[in-house]
């Protein structure tokens, strides 16, 4: 990620991040154009720059641009080593939450359909409270059956056409 410390109008708040794949880099625009930051809206795009060496000032690299923060080519403000670290961290923490989730969607699916709609209830009762309707309608593998269709009587014609009266 580079961050730009020139004041011009076309690079002031200019962040640039390179993506492995164009994908992703669209996924993080997409993102990027809902978010708002201290009320102000978010503008991100697509670089066709794929080399930021080219982009940045050589001379601001050693100290000796005279341009100073008017200059067209980019100054790059590096972050402290302890925002490095904490971002580490922090995407060190997302990984772990990610890999977690995949797993456990992945136990979920391996369970039959009545553990499905067990833990499904249990997390509704956890998230709403102990108020929620109870599931408590009979097995229908395990009661009597309602009868053997073939011996119940059959509707005559007169009961299934409606009356005009």
């Amino acid at each position: 990620m580079h961050v730009c410390d020139n004041v011009g109008d076309h690079l002031i708040g200019n962040v640039y991040a390179r993506y492995e794949t164009e994908d992703e880099a669209q996924c993080a625009v997409d993102g990027l154009n809902t978010r708002w930051y201290y009320q102000r809206p978010l503008f991100a795009e697509l670089s066709p720059v794929s080399d930021f060496r080219e982009a940045c000032c050589r001379q601001n690299e050693t100290n000796e641009c005279n341009r100073g923060g008017q200059c067209n080519f980019m100054h790059l403000r590096h972050a402290s080593p302890p925002l490095v670290r904490e971002l580490y961290q922090q995407l060190a923490v997302e990984n772990r939450e990610r890999r977690r989730e995949a797993h456990a969607k992945e136990d979920f699916l391996r369970l039959g359909w009545k553990e499905r709609l067990e833990r499904l209830h249990s997390e509704a009762i956890e998230q709403y409270g102990p108020d929620l309707p109870v599931w408590n309608a009979p097995d229908w593998h395990q009661g009597t059956s309602g009868g053997d269709w073939r011996s119940e009587p059959t509707a005559s014609n007169e009961e299934i056409t409606p009356s005009t009266a």
